[in-house]
C-alpha cells in the first residue's frame, strides 16, 4: 500500500514533513510521496525522517500549469537539484508573491483585510492560506465558503496568476529525472482524451486514476484512457492533514495489478 500524493506545511498541508512521515509509517505505507505545491523545500526534512522510520520516500512536487481547467501535474521521483525544475519553481515563487500582494491588497481595499490573520508557513502562502485567514478574521465560516464566494475564478476577489505552460512543466520534470503524472483528472472539466493525448506527446508517464474522492466510474474511465495511451496508473490521497477525513494516507490504494506493477517502478525512484 503506497501513496504518491501528499502535502506538508511547506505548501498547504498542516503537518510538518517529519510528522507526515511518521503517520505514513504508522499507516503501513510501503512508499510515501511528498508532493508539495510548487516547491521542493520540504524534501530534506522528509528524507531525514524517512531514513529514521525506514520508509522509502518518493521525492516529488505538484505544479500547476496554464490551462482552461485547473491542471495539476505531479513530478514523481524528481532530483531536487534538477536545474530546469529549480528555475521553474523559482519563477513560480516570484509570480505567486506578486499574486499574493495584489490579492491581499484587493481584499483590504474591499474591507476584508487579513494581513494580521495569516498563519506562519514554511513556504509561500497560497489561496488556501488566505482562505483560512478569512475564516480567522471572521469574514467566512469555512475555507470552502471563502473560495466559493470570494476567491474562485469569476468571484469578486479573484486575482489571476501567471502559470507555466504544460510543456514547460513536463520538460522540467523530465529534465529532473521524474515521472510526470496527471493529478486528479476527475476534478477537471475538459476533454480528457484530448488533454491526455497532448500530454502524452510531451512525455506524460502516468494518470492518477485512483484518488481519494474518485468514484469507481471515475477510476474505470481513466483506466481506459491510460490503457489507450500506454500510461501507468498511480494512486494518491492528496493528503493535507486530519482535517480532511476524505483524504487520509493510503486511502486511494487498491489491490490492483496495475498499481502493484507501478510500485516496482516507483521504488527505483525512492530515496
Amino acid at each position: 500500500m503506497y501513496d504518491t500524493h501528499t502535502h506538508s506545511d511547506f505548501s498547504d498541508g498542516v503537518l510538518p514533513p517529519e510528522k507526515l512521515i511518521e503517520q505514513a509509517f504508522s499507516a503501513g505505507l510501503t512508499i510515501i510521496g511528498l508532493t508539495d505545491h510548487d516547491t521542493l523545500a520540504g524534501l530534506p526534512r522528509a528524507k531525514e525522517a524517512a531514513e529514521r522510520f525506514g520508509i522509502p520516500l518518493l521525492p516529488g512536487t505538484e505544479i500547476e500549469a496554464d490551462f482552461s481547467a485547473q491542471l495539476h501535474i505531479l513530478g514523481l521521483g524528481v532530483d531536487p537539484d534538477g536545474e530546469k525544475l529549480k528555475t521553474l519553481i523559482g519563477l513560480h515563487a516570484e509570480r505567486r508573491k506578486e499574486r499574493n500582494r495584489k490579492l491581499l491588497k484587493k481584499l483590504a481595499d474591499g474591507g476584508m483585510s487579513v494581513y494580521d490573520h495569516i498563519a506562519p508557513t514554511n513556504g509561500l502562502i497560497n489561496k488556501s492560506n488566505i482562505a483560512l485567514a478569512m475564516v480567522a478574521a471572521g469574514y467566512c465560516k469555512t475555507p470552502g465558503e471563502a473560495f466559493d464566494r470570494y476567491l474562485k475564478k469569476g468571484r469578486p476577489f479573484d486575482v489571476r496568476q501567471e502559470y507555466p505552460t504544460m510543456p514547460e512543466v513536463m520538460e522540467a520534470i523530465l529534465d529532473a529525472g521524474g515521472y510526470p503524472v496527471l493529478a486528479h483528472p476527475m476534478k477537471m472539466r475538459c476533454d480528457h482524451d484530448a488533454l491526455i493525448k497532448d500530454m502524452k506527446d510531451h512525455g506524460l508517464w502516468g494518470v492518477e486514476a485512483y484518488y481519494s474522492t474518485a468514484t469507481p466510474a471515475d477510476t474505470e474511465f481513466f483506466r481506459g484512457l491510460a490503457e489507450k495511451y500506454s500510461l501507468r496508473l498511480t494512486c494518491g490521497s492528496d493528503f493535507h492533514g486530519p482535517h480532511r477525513p476524505e483524504a487520509q494516507l493510503g486511502c486511494a490504494w487498491r489491490n490492483a495489478e496495475e498499481l502493484i506493477s507501478t510500485e516496482e517502478l516507483l521504488k527505483e525512484k525512492c530515496v
